[in-house]
């Protein structure tokens, strides 16, 4: 049986595309040792993020993603234990 493609269906499967992307992109960046390579892997992986941030914007605008807002205490909890996980590597 086909999956019914509506526009709810394709925005969701083009979203996470654009995450596995973005994955993938990371880590081909982190393990190139060639500097061009890399800096195309760079400009792709920010195309990507472009393209991944106006897929959710159109499925927020349409009601298909729902996220919820960060309090400003939840924010600054994240940004601190990051910070404190940046400082022990």
């Amino acid at each position: 049986m086909q999956p019914n493609l509506t526009d709810q269906y394709i925005l969701d499967d083009m979203l996470c595309e654009e995450k596995q992307l973005i994955s993938l992109y990371g880590t081909a960046i982190t393990e190139s040792g060639c500097p061009n390579l890399r800096r195309a892997f760079q400009q792709n992986m920010i195309t990507s993020l472009e393209d991944q941030y106006q897929v959710f914007t159109q499925m927020k605008d349409l009601g298909f993603y729902q996220p919820k807002d960060a309090q400003s205490a939840d924010v600054q909890q994240a940004v601190q234990k990051m910070t404190q996980t940046k400082g022990q590597l």
